[in-house]
């Protein structure tokens, strides 16, 4: 396992220095804030170093190893292996779609604040089947910080919703 993890991250990390060096053919910014370099030179920065993440547990052994089930209990293999058509499995999948088909519509008349918040709260409580506390902290600091990372920072204007600006 530890050979094809190792290659899966020298392939990711192929593809964050594909990603950087395309992106500098992009202008990084424009008159109105980031250009359309921007995102995938970031999003290249972050593969490669995220590669480099991959390869250091595959090397250490961190990434625990699933043990097999078994041979002939086949009450095992039931748990461990849920049908691919049960409902537990496409539940999340569902939800996020529904929820990301909503930020959509939803982005323009209600705004940043709201729409993301929405759409954090119910990815983050029946997607990611978090505790209330933590669904309540990630509700309300995502809007902010993507307030302050676009809005403020990089001056993109965002529609604001009945909070203005």
């Amino acid at each position: 396992m530890r050979k094809a993890d190792t290659a899966a991250a020298l392939i990711v990390a192929a593809l964050g220095v594909f990603t950087m060096y395309q992106a500098r053919r992009l202008p990084y910014s424009a008159e109105y804030g980031p250009g359309a370099g921007f995102l995938p030179l970031w999003l290249g920065i972050a593969l490669l170093l995220l590669s480099v993440v991959l390869v250091r547990n595959a090397r250490s052994g961190a990434a625990p190893e699933t043990p097999d089930p078994v041979i002939g209990d086949e009450a095992s293999v039931a748990v461990a292996q849920p049908s691919p058509l049960g409902r537990e499995i496409w539940r999340p999948w569902l939800i996020f779609f529904g929820s990301t088909v909503a930020l959509a519509f939803l982005f323009e008349p209600l705004g940043l604040w709201l729409s993301t918040a929405a759409f954090t709260f119910v990815n983050i409580r029946w997607v990611g089947d978090r505790a209330w506390p933590a669904t309540i902290l990630f509700t309300i600091l995502t809007p902010i910080a993507l307030y302050v990372g676009f809005v403020r920072l990089l001056l993109v204007p965002l529609p604001l919703g009945p909070f203005g600006s």
